[in-house]
């Protein structure tokens, strides 16, 4: 298969920032991302190159290498707190779209 080439397109996350509010110590709460690529059907693929996590949240993802045109995918970011107090981190979705190398959700959260 053939590489995408940087392109121009609308790639967008959302929401951005991520908010948990207050989580308890011990339990979790999950919140949904949803990434898309606004091109027309007919447009260019997106490469999506990485997904990285910083802070104490995990993620998994239906995202695959390639978003095709007006394609959906979403990053489900877990935060399960152990211990009280605010929290931050972020995803960083690194792409090929041009002018932008990777999108950043910030993530916030506090465990009580």
């Amino acid at each position: 298969t053939a590489t995408p080439t940087p392109v121009v397109a609308k790639f967008k996350a959302t929401p951005a920032p991520l908010k948990f509010g207050k989580v308890k110590v011990g339990a979790s709460k999950t919140k949904r991302i949803k990434i898309k690529d606004a091109n027309k059907p007919t447009g260019a693929a997106v490469l999506i190159q990485d997904i990285g996590l910083m802070g104490n949240f995990t993620q998994t993802n239906t995202c695959g290498a390639i978003l095709p045109p007006h394609g959906k995918c979403q990053i489900n970011v877990k935060f399960a707190p152990s211990v009280t107090g605010s929290q931050n981190g972020a995803v960083m979705i690194a792409h090929n779209v041009s002018g932008r190398t990777s999108v950043r959700v910030n993530l916030t959260g506090a465990g009580k």
